[in-house]
Protein backbone atom coordinates (compact mmCIF):
# COMPACT_ATOMS: atom_id res chain seq x y z
CA UNK A 1 0.00 0.00 0.00
CA UNK A 2 1.52 3.31 -0.95
CA UNK A 3 1.36 5.90 2.04
CA UNK A 4 2.12 9.27 -0.22
CA UNK A 5 -1.05 11.60 -0.85
CA UNK A 6 -1.21 12.94 -4.49
CA UNK A 7 -0.09 16.11 -2.40
CA UNK A 8 3.17 15.06 -1.50
CA UNK A 9 3.76 13.65 -5.07
CA UNK A 10 2.93 17.03 -6.24
CA UNK A 11 5.54 18.74 -4.20
CA UNK A 12 8.05 16.19 -4.58
CA UNK A 13 7.92 16.75 -8.00
CA UNK A 14 7.68 20.18 -8.22
CA UNK A 15 10.80 19.95 -6.35
CA UNK A 16 12.75 17.72 -8.90
CA UNK A 17 11.48 19.80 -11.40
CA UNK A 18 13.12 23.44 -10.26
CA UNK A 19 16.69 20.90 -9.96
CA UNK A 20 15.70 19.61 -13.74
CA UNK A 21 14.97 23.26 -14.87
CA UNK A 22 18.07 24.68 -13.18
CA UNK A 23 20.19 21.28 -14.90
CA UNK A 24 19.21 22.34 -18.19
CA UNK A 25 19.87 26.26 -17.74
CA UNK A 26 23.03 25.54 -16.79
CA UNK A 27 23.68 22.53 -19.02
CA UNK A 28 23.10 24.87 -21.96
CA UNK A 29 26.07 27.22 -21.04
CA UNK A 30 28.79 24.66 -19.77
CA UNK A 31 27.60 22.30 -22.07
CA UNK A 32 28.52 19.00 -19.72
CA UNK A 33 31.48 19.89 -17.77
CA UNK A 34 30.35 17.98 -15.12
CA UNK A 35 30.99 14.98 -16.89
CA UNK A 36 34.97 15.80 -16.39
CA UNK A 37 35.04 15.25 -12.72
CA UNK A 38 34.29 12.46 -10.80
CA UNK A 39 31.49 11.17 -8.68
CA UNK A 40 33.62 11.99 -5.45
CA UNK A 41 34.32 15.05 -6.99
CA UNK A 42 30.40 15.83 -7.14
CA UNK A 43 29.62 14.68 -3.84
CA UNK A 44 32.11 17.69 -2.82
CA UNK A 45 30.43 20.26 -4.65
CA UNK A 46 26.62 18.79 -3.14
CA UNK A 47 29.14 18.90 0.52
CA UNK A 48 29.41 22.72 -0.03
CA UNK A 49 26.15 23.18 -0.70
CA UNK A 50 24.87 21.53 2.60
CA UNK A 51 27.21 23.59 4.38
CA UNK A 52 25.49 26.62 3.22
CA UNK A 53 22.74 25.52 3.58
CA UNK A 54 23.58 24.77 7.32
CA UNK A 55 24.73 28.01 7.74
CA UNK A 56 21.85 30.06 6.11
CA UNK A 57 19.65 28.25 8.81
CA UNK A 58 21.98 29.44 11.78
CA UNK A 59 22.04 33.18 10.09
CA UNK A 60 17.94 32.86 10.29
CA UNK A 61 17.86 32.91 6.28
CA UNK A 62 16.37 29.57 5.67
CA UNK A 63 14.70 31.14 2.19
CA UNK A 64 18.59 30.54 1.16
CA UNK A 65 18.35 27.28 1.03
CA UNK A 66 15.94 27.52 -1.58
CA UNK A 67 18.54 28.59 -3.92
CA UNK A 68 21.23 25.75 -3.08
CA UNK A 69 18.60 22.71 -2.64
CA UNK A 70 18.43 22.27 -6.78
CA UNK A 71 22.66 22.26 -6.94
CA UNK A 72 22.08 19.67 -4.30
CA UNK A 73 20.06 17.55 -6.00
CA UNK A 74 21.67 18.03 -9.37
CA UNK A 75 24.88 16.97 -7.87
CA UNK A 76 23.28 13.79 -6.22
CA UNK A 77 22.12 12.70 -9.52
CA UNK A 78 25.55 13.50 -11.02
CA UNK A 79 27.11 11.55 -8.30
CA UNK A 80 24.75 8.20 -9.32
CA UNK A 81 25.28 8.81 -12.74
CA UNK A 82 28.64 8.94 -13.04
CA UNK A 83 28.85 5.65 -10.16
CA UNK A 84 26.42 3.73 -12.58
CA UNK A 85 28.89 4.47 -15.50
CA UNK A 86 32.14 3.03 -13.31
CA UNK A 87 33.48 6.31 -12.74
CA UNK A 88 32.44 6.83 -9.08
CA UNK A 89 35.73 4.99 -7.24
CA UNK A 90 38.60 7.79 -7.71
CA UNK A 91 38.57 10.98 -6.18
CA UNK A 92 39.89 13.44 -8.86
CA UNK A 93 38.81 14.29 -11.76
CA UNK A 94 38.38 12.69 -15.30
CA UNK A 95 40.60 13.29 -17.89
CA UNK A 96 39.18 15.81 -20.17
CA UNK A 97 36.95 14.40 -23.24
CA UNK A 98 37.64 10.63 -21.71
Amino acid sequence: MNSLSNQDRLEQREVFDRAMVMYEERDSIRQGLWKEYSAAKQLEQARIKIDRCFNAIKLGRPQDVLEEVPDIINYAAFAERLVREGVGNESGDREVGG
